[in-house]
């Protein structure tokens, strides 16, 4: 079985991602860092609802979540 392996996103991924956070209109900030985004914000329940919202987007591509401090 061959299996396609992907480590990061392309532009066009992490595009669809900064579009779909800017569309929540959430205090938060959302940059582009190589092959991955990163967001900021000050509120912990503004990072919770864009990870609701990521995770429940139909993006052809599979996302997770590291460094996130609770």
């Amino acid at each position: 079985m061959k299996v396609k392996i992907q480590n990061g996103l392309d532009k066009e991924q992490t595009k669809q991602i900064t579009t779909l956070i800017k569309d929540q209109k959430l205090k938060v900030q959302a940059t582009i860092q190589g092959d991955s985004v990163r967001v900021v914000g000050k509120k912990k329940d503004d990072l919770q609802e864009v990870m609701a919202a990521i995770r429940n987007a139909n993006f052809n591509f599979d996302a997770n979540f590291t460094n996130f401090k609770g």
